[in-house]
């Protein structure tokens, strides 16, 4: 309950698989330790509510640390690549289905490819 937590919309659909809440930490890159634990400097959760909404939570620490006013965040989620990394993240965590309300299905294709090539 101490991260921070914002809802973000974007006119751009988002995804949802059958493992929808994925875990990302674009801040702490380490190699050699797990920087996606609940407790991890940097970690965002993010778990899409609709194809407009997404529920985000992020690291208390690292707002407070950069003097974020706390009582009120910009939609941080709001740049398409935004919504494509956000994307990416749901057909990587997906065990078998993805959903999208748009008929997307090349797109996840291509995501699917992306992903096996990393």
């Amino acid at each position: 309950m101490n991260k921070v937590w914002t809802l973000c919309e974007s006119d751009k659909s988002f995804f949802i698989s059958d493992n929808p809440v994925v875990l990302h930490n674009s801040i702490n890159k380490n190699e050699f330790v797990g920087t996606l634990g609940l407790d991890s400097y940097g970690i965002e959760i993010y778990l899409p509510l609709s194809a407009s909404l997404t529920l985000c939570i992020f690291c208390e620490k690292f707002f407070q640390e950069n003097n974020y006013n706390l009582n009120y965040i910009d939609n941080l989620i709001n740049q398409p690549e935004d919504i494509e990394n956000l994307n990416l993240l749901q057909v990587a965590y997906s065990h078998r289905f993805i959903f999208s309300q748009k008929d997307e299905l090349s797109s996840i294709e291509d995501k699917l490819r992306f992903i096996r090539n990393k």
